[in-house]
């Protein structure tokens, strides 16, 4: 298997935790902890994810609800996401004043992005203010759209399905995680379809690059590239994903 690989599927397992999928990332983990070879440096990888997550697990058992608002204000990244993660799994309406302060100052992104999803999927009616780059919204979770259904979200996917899926996975793969990411990011906001579209195209030609395929670039450019598309630009891309 190629590094490739590899990079991939520790990506996939850590997506996974975040997201509160526990089960299905320990599943992953332990398959590719099984495997007959695995290279040292990703088996150290895999080991570190799975004591980060142990121990993150562990605290979390052991949090009371005084405790649980300490982390979700404490301005740590992991605290907050733990504390979100939590939260996830609560009736979000008993919490609003101390989700509301959180919203006005959180420090995670991800972990931000985690719980406005959650108020979103719970249908909350009541009115709440985030804070995104130093600019103030005003949002109602029952009136915005959860992020698969999303205009933005269903362009991109499309259009990543319509040229790339069919020639390769793997491209296929980081190509969707990386836009999902970018639609978590926006909540409580939404992509347009123009907006996904040209994330999609942005994202396929930051993959080409990281992996240094430049044909494969060329190609992919020269058959759905128009003169007048926008692209998101690298620098941007790299701010987005923590490159």
């Amino acid at each position: 298997m190629n590094s490739n690989y590899y990079a991939e599927i520790l990506k996939e397992i850590e997506d996974l935790y975040i997201k509160g999928e526990r089960s299905e990332a320990d599943r992953l983990l332990a398959n590719e902890l099984h495997m007959p070879y695995i290279p040292s440096d990703v088996e150290k990888k895999l080991l570190e994810l799975k004591d980060k997550y142990k121990k993150e697990n562990d605290i979390r058992k052991s949090l009371d609800e005084d405790e649980l608002y300490d982390y979700l204000l404490s301005g740590d990244d992991i605290k907050e996401l733990i504390a979100c993660n939590e939260l996830d799994k609560m009736n979000l309406r008993d919490h609003h004043d101390i989700i509301q302060k959180y919203l006005l100052n959180a420090k995670n992104e991800n972990a931000r992005a985690l719980l406005i999803a959650s108020l979103i999927d719970q249908g909350i009616r009541e009115e709440y203010k985030v804070v995104k780059d130093g600019i103030e919204y005003d949002f109602i979770p029952l009136y915005c759209d959860e992020v698969q259904v999303s205009d933005g979200y269903i362009e991109g996917f499309g259009f990543i399905d319509k040229t790339i899926a069919n020639e390769n996975i793997s491209i296929t793969k980081m190509a969707k995680s990386l836009l999902t990411k970018v639609c978590f990011d926006a909540l409580p906001l939404s992509l347009s379809e123009s907006e996904g579209l040209l994330y999609a195209k942005s994202i396929i030609i930051y993959i080409f690059d990281l992996l240094g395929d430049e044909k494969g670039k060329e190609i992919f450019m020269a058959k759905n590239i128009q003169d007048d598309d926008i692209l998101i630009e690298k620098e941007r891309l790299d701010e987005i994903f923590g490159a």
